[in-house]
């Protein structure tokens, strides 16, 4: 009987630790990471602009040019509470330090390109009513 009970406090114990990850109620944060790009400051690219002038605009890109001084890449991610990962990525092609293209690969709804809003329509988003009931994964 004595026996019993360490084995039984043991896989008690094994058992509690193991669901925490997985226990309904904890907290998940969102993971922002990247250069904040909204419409608003996209509108106000054109070309012809200079390098510095974009810089001014938008901020310097996190991801700076390695092999192609020529083209800059704008990307940003965010996770919302553990949920599917979103991504904005905007390239700008420069030809002699002048904006000569500007390639939207993939924009963000508006109300994720923001933090501020992303935190204030999390409700309205889908894939939490998805998660919450039970339907297809959120997961990457």
């Amino acid at each position: 009987m004595q026996k019993q009970i360490p084995i039984a406090s043991l896989v008690l114990t094994l058992v509690l630790m193991g669901s925490g990850c997985v226990f309904p109620g904890v907290y998940r944060f969102d993971v922002q990471q990247g250069n904040i790009v909204e419409a608003s400051s996209l509108n106000k690219l054109n070309t012809g602009m200079t390098r510095r002038q974009v810089h001014f605009v938008l901020g310097n890109p996190v991801i700076n040019p390695i092999f192609d001084d020529a083209m800059e890449t704008y990307t940003y991610t965010i996770q919302l509470e553990g949920g599917k990962i979103h991504q904005q990525t905007i390239n700008l092609h420069y030809q002699e330090d002048v904006l000569a293209e500007i390639e939207k690969v993939a924009l963000l709804p508006e109300n994720l390109a923001n933090p501020g809003k992303a935190y204030k329509s999390r409700e309205k988003d889908e894939f939490f009513l998805d998660r919450w009931l039970g339907g297809e994964d959120s997961e990457i």
